[in-house]
């Protein structure tokens, strides 16, 4: 039996590139005895944190990276190492209270010790797995079978090849057999988890604030602006699927498109009574369909193609062909204007008087809301858009910020603002306050009038936001959210931080926010989640209060 369970392990090491583990079979699994099945209960976002300073550590090896020397094989946690010195002999942390249910100095052989936690969270049980660890100065590896809560030392890092590091999973299978630090299949159709998205959301779903949330398709996204409605519902595309939500993150339809078809543009539009979805093909179709699930007609355009679009602004809809030209139609798709050599755009906004695009090319154009041009012109990198109330545009053309008036005159404003980043952003609130991110400082919010007084400023105090959006939630407070996964409240009239909340995010996402305050919900989209948070309990009162 004995020379059965070598084979098997050899098999495995060889099959899925993990160091061989153990010479033994994998031990019987291990009973809860009565004083222990209350062990490991997480219900709080303070129950649990990383089982290394993240301060002082950095991730070299994420999960889900294929590694050369093992055939390209799939990582099946995170490593991390010391930012300055080695980090041979330093402790490691339990993630969060639990039972341990491996522990061996031995357990990768070559590769050094493991230890196995088992942790109930609200959704399950799951296990964290710590690797490449020995017992040295004073720490010993805890027993199988005790308790342990989150801080306490688990083990030191080790030697292992090629360096010392700290391997970290967490996974739903095996809680006492350390198995393969990798895997000739993506690790989650195993039953592992990215450590880190994990650890981010369950810190946004253990918060008070938190009302819901529902996995997407497309792990990056949506790729184009999503409808939120106003009676709650949240329309979009995800993976080549149009989807909607209700007010409750419960999935109320969803439609696959054609194959042929390659999404190049997703917008709302009122079309009289109706409120439809636009969907742009890049062989130059237009799909029309209902915000209720219903297809209802494919618009032929006559384009050989499409590069981006359609965008909808007022009843204006735009699109851009490969030949980098702008078409202009109307709500009811008659055409009416186009222009040649347009960049692809960057920017848009929209009042009932007057449109305006930014594009890559650098240039500003601004139409009537009947399609005609009234301006191009040049414009700096790096500027920005935001319609107001009473029909007029703001342009912060770099570091100048103007007022475009309804019919079309620039109105200095501001000059000489410090653009401290290139992905800033802008939002005018109900009371005509425009509010600016990443201007006059990186991680500054400020709000300016009208005639170019500053109201307030706020250091917002999270470090390597990106890519932000702001909207205003509710008639008194403003949301700042970034695609790292950070979302920020604060009041409009003083700028103060109310609250925050984070989740899982990436450089690689885009997100998108939209408010519902009929029921006091903010909905956010980021990676492959959305997600329903109470703006009320986010920001710690009710407009009025």
């Amino acid at each position: 039996m004995r020379r059965f369970w070598r084979l098997w392990l050899v098999f495995i090491a060889i099959t899925y590139g993990g160091a061989l583990v153990s010479a033994d079979a994998p031990p019987a699994p291990i009973q809860d005895s009565p004083y222990q099945q209350g062990c490991g209960v997480v219900d709080s976002p303070d129950d649990f944190d990383y089982p290394i300073d993240t301060t002082q550590f950095q991730l070299i090896n994420p999960f889900m990276r294929p590694n050369a020397r093992f055939e390209g094989q799939f990582h099946a946690g995170d490593d991390w190492v010391r930012r300055e010195e080695s980090s041979l002999g330093l402790p490691v942390r339990a993630f969060a209270p639990g039972r341990v249910t491996y522990s061996n100095p031995e357990g990768w052989g070559r590769d050094r010790g493991v230890v196995i936690v088992q942790h109930s969270f609200p959704t399950g049980t799951v296990y964290s797995v710590y690797g490449h660890m020995e017992e040295s100065g004073g720490y010993l590896f805890p027993a199988e079978g005790t308790c342990v809560n989150k801080g306490d030392i688990v083990g030191v890092i080790s030697d292992p090849r090629p360096a010392p590091h700290l391997h970290f999973e967490i996974r739903i299978i095996w809680p006492n057999y350390p198995g393969p630090g990798y895997w000739a299949v993506d690790p989650r159709l195993r039953g592992w988890l990215n450590p880190r998205q994990f650890i981010e959301n369950w810190r946004g779903w253990l918060n008070p604030a938190h009302r819901w949330h529902t996995t997407l398709i497309d792990e990056s996204g949506p790729r184009f602006d999503p409808i939120f409605r106003e009676d709650g519902m949240v329309l979009f595309v995800d993976d080549n699927q149009y989807r909607a939500y209700n007010n409750e993150g419960g999935r109320l339809w969803e439609y696959r498109l054609a194959d042929s078809i390659e999404v190049v543009g997703f917008a709302g539009l009122t079309d009289g009574d109706a409120q439809v979805a636009l969907i742009g093909a890049a062989d130059g179709r237009v799909q029309i369909w209902n915000q209720y699930g219903g297809f209802w007609e494919e618009w032929s355009t006559g384009l050989e193609g499409i590069a981006q679009g359609p965008f909808v602004l007022g009843q204006s809809i735009l699109l851009i062909d490969t030949d980098s030209t702008l078409h202009v139609y109307d709500a009811q798709r008659q055409f009416l204007a186009e222009y040649a050599e347009i960049s692809r755009i960057t920017a848009q906004a929209a009042t009932p008087q007057l449109h305006a695009i930014l594009t890559s090319g650098n240039e500003l154009l601004v139409f009537s809301p009947d399609g005609r041009l009234l301006e191009r012109a040049n414009a700096l990198p790096n500027s920005d858009l935001a319609p107001a109330s009473d029909g007029s545009i703001y342009l912060r053309n770099q570091g100048t910020l103007e007022i475009i008036t309804s019919d079309g005159i620039h109105t200095p404003v501001l000059e000489n603002l410090d653009i401290n980043r290139t992905d800033s952003t802008m939002l005018v609130t109900d009371s005509g306050l425009l509010v600016l991110w990443g201007v006059n400082g990186k991680d500054t919010l400020s709000a300016v009038s009208p005639n170019g007084e500053v109201a307030w400023t706020t250091e917002v105090g999270v470090e390597n936001l990106s890519h932000a959006r702001l909207l205003q939630a509710d008639a008194c407070t403003l949301v700042l959210a970034d695609q790292t996964g950070h979302i920020l409240a604060f009041d409009s009239q003083t700028g103060n931080l109310l609250g925050q909340v984070s989740v899982w995010g990436d450089y690689r996402n885009e997100v998108w926010i939209g408010s519902y305050p009929n029921e006091n919900l903010l909905r956010v989209m980021l990676s492959n989640q959305l997600l329903g948070f109470d703006i009320h309990v986010l920001s710690g009162r009710a407009c009025g209060s």
